[in-house]
């Protein structure tokens, strides 16, 4: 019986930790991109300086092998903020335990919109407790 109720215990604990969850925004083409992140939640935002920017060609960007780099960020208005993502490069946007803000919305080169939540171009994947959004730009 302790055993069972050993095993129920785990389970709950399990299943109410909250998950983790990652943003990755990849330009794979070889032409710079300015993007813009526009509905950042203003406590977020003041916690936004620069992010994480790794080269597209390595094993991926969380291995431990990818060299990654600190790219500045310059905050535009009080719920955005913009960038140049160079060409073979993938940015970090969020990360963390909870749950992405699918209510942002990237802007591309000004004139392209993704909606991270309705897009064809952000693909979601859900590996148990974890969650993975990835932009693909060609």
């Amino acid at each position: 019986m302790s055993c069972f109720t050993l095993i129920i215990v785990l389970a709950e604990m399990l299943c109410s930790c909250d998950p983790g969850y990652s943003v990755i925004l990849t330009n794979r083409s070889q032409v710079d991109r300015d993007v813009k992140v526009t509905a950042v939640n203003k406590d977020q935002l003041h916690l936004i300086d620069s992010i994480s920017v790794a080269d597209t060609s390595g094993e991926g960007f969380f291995s431990n092998m990818t060299a990654k780099q600190r790219l500045a960020v310059k905050k535009t208005s009080n719920d955005s903020y913009s960038f140049v993502l160079a060409g073979g490069k993938e940015a970090l946007l969020q990360s963390g335990i909870g749950g992405p803000d699918l209510n942002q919305n990237i802007i591309i080169d000004i004139n392209d919109t993704i909606l991270l939540r309705h897009d064809r171009r952000s693909v979601i994947k859900r590996k148990f407790m974890y969650t993975s959004v990835k932009v693909i730009l060609e």
